[in-house]
């Protein structure tokens, strides 16, 4: 799963969450449906150099970094 933003590091991801910006996630390709709960980010998009386990609300907004 992805941010809308193309979050370069994990740390700019951490940042933006501090700092009060709002955080949308995507599954590219084949939409399964996924909404709240528990989810896997992976970034910079396509490359995959830092992944982050996060709980999102029911519209796919991250409201918590788990890890």
């Amino acid at each position: 799963m992805y941010t809308e933003r193309n979050f370069k590091t994990a740390k700019a991801l951490k940042e933006a969450f501090k700092a009060g910006e709002e955080i949308y996630c995507f599954e590219p390709g084949i939409d399964k449906g996924r909404r709240a709960g528990k989810a896997y980010l992976e970034g910079p998009h396509g490359v995959h150099k830092w992944y982050k386990a996060v709980i999102l609300d029911e519209n796919r907004r991250v409201v918590k970094i788990l890890s």
